[in-house]
């Protein structure tokens, strides 16, 4: 017993240990951090989290006791460096003679608040049971038994340097205590040490199911002769637990491992993290170690990918991994949690999974346990995300692959996870304007947090814009994005095109595809784990991009950060918390599509774990690499859950000081993240054996077909079209389309024709429901036919169609859901009609600006355009001169061209400005009228377009660029009156039929991939697109008036270009592709 001068007894009850400082621990034993606050404090929550959970006091509340404790982080340069503690102060101030008071460490949470379904605040729960220590195995894996003998605490004396007989208290989950008193005398603040037997320690307590140590001081115990000063105070340097026989694991051993040895060691610790950190009811891991009511369902995936090599190392029984796996599986494959309610569900009903589960304001046990993370206040945070999907799904097909016997057990797992992986639609989390991945979801509108875009199953999608008429996407190539991309293209339930894989913008630089804040783990997550690294380069060519091989990309961005390495090593900025306890997706200038990137200076050890799984020469520089960060920051370490998830060297350089307690000294982060973790883990297994989590994930089914598609499968290029027969058609002189609808409004029999988009007919809306709507509202139209009727249609931001009734009469408007209900949107138009009765008249609807407005053609009292709202509100008229025939809108923006009965395109500023004149465009060719307008970006245009069609039947593309018109040769386009625009695709009416197309050829826009620079003389920049592509660099002196100086061919897809500087002193470039 090192460190214990004497022990006695007095009263024959209470057992005391005096202390003096200075001996030497034994060399056989292991120390276990419960309160490290050297570095560990930089913000106020801080002061509350210790190593091992909750730090606190206690005090009596009782009548009579009047108490002040406190526990507060303190920074001091008084102990030869500069370092934090924890200081304990109290004092006893009622009229008892027998308070106390006390600071206490809890292993896991104490308690937690809850949050009801309305977002009111439930009860407390209390989580005694929840988290405990077992003293007797302290490793819960690995097949280890370490156990406790002692608990060591060094502290101080602070002013005035009174005695103090302190009371050491150890209780279990059921509160049962035993204690253990101790003297601590001193003059001086020099830190003293104590070690408390837990063999000595008085009354019975379980020694399986620690709960809370605590350090008390009482004012007064008559009977045990205690009596302490009324006000005092120590200071806290370390709380540690010890094994007496462990193996050390100090930080200084670890690294002195050889590279299979350290990395084995870092492994076993990081699995043990995530079998540690679980929610008991659902199985699932913790979001970090002290957020015991954030479950994060993405992190759990890469717990179940572990399993079968944690089953083959030993640390886990193949039954204990069943147990585990079964227990997240069976609670994932319930039809109840799965649906599109704003709480009590996993995911929504197209299987998109939330990011965070919570847990049941009734307790650990509850049913809402698992399901929608509810906050206080607004139970419409929590985002469902592809993201959390694809990570949880990519560990559930790994994990089914790795328990494949006939066991009944294992069948279950193959079975249940079959069902799980076949839930997700992911046809339908696919933007089908830009096919990318919709980024997340949301049950409820969430117009503050960016939640705007109508989804067509109900809730909303992420937004880019205020409006939501932009759903925001994964639009940069990264590892997460590619997870889910190898899930849907792999899918037999619902697939997608292998174009989500090649949709995802690649700009590289300096050889490396960047991601958009190239953090690293978006350079890593896929290709140092689940990825086969032998695959090469996809077909990228075949698609109209770069052909990149990720695993030599990520290989390559690593050789990148190695080059401007400091003597300090190497630094992967990655996603992180960050000192202040915001998160940050940290990136650095360069390496990172986002030119507002940084690195804050807070290291990620776990970035350089999964560097790890790249393998080769790679892996072993970041072994190197990490073995110097442990060795330059000792305290990272920690021999239970290994090495810690982050640190900062010196708070002096972080840019954001205002939140933090001190600006001086490092900073490490306590707790551990299971999501990063588990990926470091991954990493690592596949490291020790030569790919065994990939080679696993590639006999999933699912994912060697995604592979196959991706990788193997020759790309069938062209353009894919589908015919459409409309009964009885007459007069399909219009059309619209949404993400997964097509609409024919026929106008002579008054029938709303509905397709989906494999050109399926799905039904109709008969023209009594459309009287029946236009008479419930009071409005006489005479729907006789001819041009009458129903002219023209338009799809809203929330996939519903707006469809223009003009004739005789009053003219209105239709809202007509894809469910085929009508009611009436709006009419008269501020007193404007457009006179759908005159002969050749071709009244026209669009929809489009920022935000989203309808706008109708309309002739009288005066020619131009009514401005609506999508709710059908008239909001003003733009007088025009002409009768128009087509309208378009500019995507993201409020420019408005139109087509007028005469050929001629304009030009209109702002819908949302009146009195503007339009400006003259382009016209159709001679003798060619106008009938419809549609803008499109990529649906038989490579560069923004306007397609017009005109009255011999043939569709024109008028470039933006250079306002060129040239006639569409596209197959099946003759004979077209109306035309409307979704994304790559588009939808013609041919009179009695339609025609659908899909253009299946994607190209890569033009990207920079070398320093552009600017010399004084010459203007120089490295370009990247499509071998053969043809640019033309252009330049300009007021960004208006552009000039094209240069034409070239781009042969190897990357090419220089130099233009020799002109005479003004503002000169602006640009290049673009010319088809």
């Amino acid at each position: 017993m090192n460190y214990v001068d004497r022990v006695r007894n007095i009263c024959g009850s209470m057992l005391v240990i005096a202390i003096l400082g200075g001996a030497i621990a034994a060399s056989a034993e292991t120390e276990y951090p419960v309160l490290d606050p050297r570095y560990s404090y930089a913000h106020q929550r801080h002061g509350g989290e210790c190593r091992v959970g909750g730090v606190g006091v206690a005090y009596p509340t009782n009548a009579g006791c009047n108490v002040s404790a406190t526990v507060s982080p303190v920074w001091v340069n008084d102990l030869g460096t500069e370092r934090g503690l924890l200081r304990f102060q109290y004092a006893f101030m009622g009229s008892s003679s027998e308070e106390f008071a006390g600071v206490f460490f809890t292993f896991g949470r104490m308690g937690v608040e809850t949050v009801t379904t309305n977002g009111t605040p439930g009860p407390d729960l209390d989580l005694h049971a929840d988290g405990t220590f077992n003293f007797d195995r302290l490793e819960l894996t690995g097949g280890t038994t370490s156990s406790i003998e002692r608990i060591r605490v060094e502290l101080r004396q602070i002013p005035p340097y009174t005695n103090l007989l302190i009371r050491a208290e150890v209780e279990d989950s059921s509160r049962a205590k035993g204690y253990l008193r101790f003297s601590f005398t001193s003059s001086n603040s020099q830190p003293m040490v104590v070690n408390l037997p837990l063999s000595s320690f008085i009354g019975s307590f379980d020694r399986s199911a620690v709960k809370v140590l605590s350090l008390v001081v009482e004012e007064n115990h008559w009977v045990d002769g205690v009596h302490n000063p009324k006000t005092g105070g120590f200071d806290l340097l370390k709380v540690v637990l010890v094994d007496d026989q462990g193996d050390g694991d100090d930080a200084a051993s670890i690294v002195a491992l050889d590279s299979r040895g350290f990395v084995m060691q870092m492994a076993w610790r990081d699995f043990e993290t995530l079998w540690r950190l679980q929610d008991a009811t659902t199985g699932a891991c913790l979001d970090r170690t002290l957020f015991r009511d954030l479950l994060h369902w993405g992190a759990t995936g890469w717990l179940l990918a572990s399993l079968p090599f944690a089953v083959e190392q030993g640390w886990v029984t193949s039954a204990e991994a069943e147990a585990r796996a079964l227990k997240i599986i069976r609670f994932i494959d319930n039809d109840a949690l799965w649906g599109n309610g704003p709480s009590g569900n996993v995911g929504n009903s197209r299987g998109m999974m939330y990011r965070f589960g919570g847990i049941d304001p009734s307790g650990l046990a509850g049913s809402l346990t698992g399901t929608r993370k509810l906050d206080l206040g607004s139970v419409n945070a929590v985002e469902a995300s592809t993201i959390d999907t694809a990570l949880f799904m990519m560990g559930l097909a790994t994990c089914a692959s790795g328990f494949d016997e006939a066991t009944s057990c294992q069948t279950e797992i193959r079975n249940r996870a079959t069902s799980i992986l076949r839930r997700v639609h992911w046809n339908e989390l696919v933007d089908p304007e830009s096919h990318q991945f919709y980024m997340a979801w949301k049950p409820e509108e969430d117009p503050s947090g960016g939640y705007c875009t109508p989804a067509t199953f109900g809730g909303y999608w992420a937004s880019r814009d205020t409006s939501g008429s932009q759903a925001l996407t994964i639009d940069y190539w990264t590892a997460e994005g590619a997870m889910a991309a190898l899930l849907a293209s792999g899918s037999t339930s619902y697939p997608v095109s292998p174009d989500v894989w090649y949709t995802m913008c690649r700009q590289v630089r300096n050889g490396v595809a960047l991601t958009w804040p190239g953090a690293w783990f978006t350079y890593t997550f896929l290709q140092s784990t689940y990825l086969d690294p032998s695959l090469g380069p996809d077909r990228g060519a075949e698609y109209g991009v770069r052909a990149i091989d990720w695993q030599m990309n990520a290989i390559a961005a690593f050789e990148a950060y190695k080059a401007v390495a400091s003597t300090d090593g190497v630094i992967l900025p990655d996603a992180v918390e960050l000192p202040d306890i915001t998160y940050e997706a940290q990136g650095q200038t360069g390496m990172a599509v986002n030119n507002s990137a940084r690195f804050t200076g807070t290291l990620t050890p776990y970035s350089l774990q999964m560097t790890i799984g790249l393998g080769g020469s790679t892996a072993e520089s970041a072994i190197i690499e990490l073995k110097q960060m442990i060795s330059a920051h000792p305290d990272m370490w920690d021999p239970l859950v290994g090495v810690l998830d982050s640190c900062n060297t010196n708070l002096e350089s972080f840019p954001n000081k205002a939140e933090l307690l001190r600006t001086t000294g490092p900073w490490i982060q306590q707790q551990k993240w299971p999501l990063n973790t588990g990926a470091a883990l991954l990493a690592e297994i596949n490291y020790l054996t030569t790919g065994a989590v990939w080679r696993l994930a590639m006999r999933s089914p699912m994912l060697s077909n995604g592979v196959e598609r991706i990788y193997r499968q020759p790309r069938t290029n062209g353009c894919i079209s589908v015919g459409m027969s409309i009964p009885g058609g007459n007069d399909a002189w219009s059309c619209a389309i949404s993400g997964a609808t097509i609409i024919f409004p026929d106008g002579y029999q008054e029938i709303i024709h509905f397709f989906d988009r494999q050109g399926t007919y799905l039904g109709a809306v008969n023209y009594s429901a459309i009287g029946d709507a236009l008479a419930t509202s009071g409005i006489s139209v005479e729907r006789s036919g001819g041009p009458a009727g129903l002219r023209d249609a338009a799809a809203l931001p929330d996939g519903d169609f707006v469809v223009l009734v003009a004739g005789p009469g009053t003219d209105a408007l239709l809202r007509v859901t894809t469910n085929r209900e009508v009611s009436v949107m709006s009419y008269g138009f501020g007193d404007a009609m457009d006179r759908g009765d005159e002969i050749g008249n071709f009244p026209r609807v669009a929809v489009g600006g920022d935000p989203a407005t309808v706008l109708v053609t309309i002739n009288s009292p005066v020619q131009g355009v009514a401005v609506l709202g999508t709710n059908g509100v008239f909001l003003h008229r733009l007088v025009l001169n002409g009768q128009y025939h087509g309208l378009a809108v500019e995507r993201g923006s409020n420019r408005l061209f139109l087509l007028r009965s005469d050929g001629l395109i304009q030009d209109y500023p702002d819908l949302m400005v009146t009195g503007q004149s339009p400006s003259n465009l382009a016209s159709l060719p001679s003798g060619v009228w106008g009938r419809d307008l549609a803008y499109s970006v990529t649906w038989w245009t490579d560069l923004p377009a306007l397609l017009a069609t005109g009255s011999d039947g043939h569709i024109y593309r008028i470039a933006m660029d250079n306002l060129a018109v040239t006639q569409v040769e596209a197959p099946l386009s003759s004979g077209v009156v109306g035309v409307d625009v979704f994304g790559n695709s588009g939808v013609m009416a041919q009179d009695e039929s339609g025609t659908f197309q899909f253009l299946s050829v994607l190209r890569s826009p033009l990207c920079f991939t070398g320093p552009v620079q600017f010399n004084g003389t010459e203007f120089k920049c490295q370009l990247s697109g499509t071998v053969d592509a043809f640019i033309k660099f252009q330049q300009s002196f007021d960004l208006k008036e552009w000039t094209t100086t240069q034409y070239t061919t781009l042969e190897s897809g990357i090419q220089d270009f130099v233009q020799p500087k002109e005479g003004h002193d503002h000169i602006f470039y640009r290049a673009r592709y010319e088809y």
